[in-house]
């Protein structure tokens, strides 16, 4: 994804088989809904600190997705952004006290 990117498009790589590892740019704020919906290979997210939303279903049906770090700038997680995606690993940056607007958008990770 190129750097100058900011916002990546709904359905931009929906159903994508050869994505394994994606990086966010370090302009992007926001992921659009369904971006890397059914995304059949991929494995780890990077995203970029500056990200301040992902929305509904932006990475539902990822099977193989295991890794990812929520950046401290989120503020915003839509519902289903990640349903049916298999993590092992997630890690959120953010400090205790600040608050994301959490929309279900984790339900099937913390229940």
């Amino acid at each position: 994804i190129p750097i100058s990117v900011a916002y990546i498009r709904s359905h931009t790589f929906d159903g994508c088989s050869s994505l394994i590892d994606i990086s966010i740019p370090f302009n992007a704020k926001s992921i659009g809904r369904y971006s890397f919906h059914r995304c059949s290979s991929l494995v780890n997210v990077f995203l970029a600190n500056s990200l301040q939303s992902i929305e509904e279903f932006a990475f539902s049906d990822c099977l193989k997705l295991n890794n990812m770090e929520i950046p401290p700038k989120i503020k915003k997680v839509e519902a289903y952004a990640f349903v049916r995606c298999p993590f092992h690993y997630v890690e959120n940056k953010k400090k205790e006290e600040e608050e994301i607007e959490m929309a279900g958008g984790f339900d099937d990770l913390f229940g």
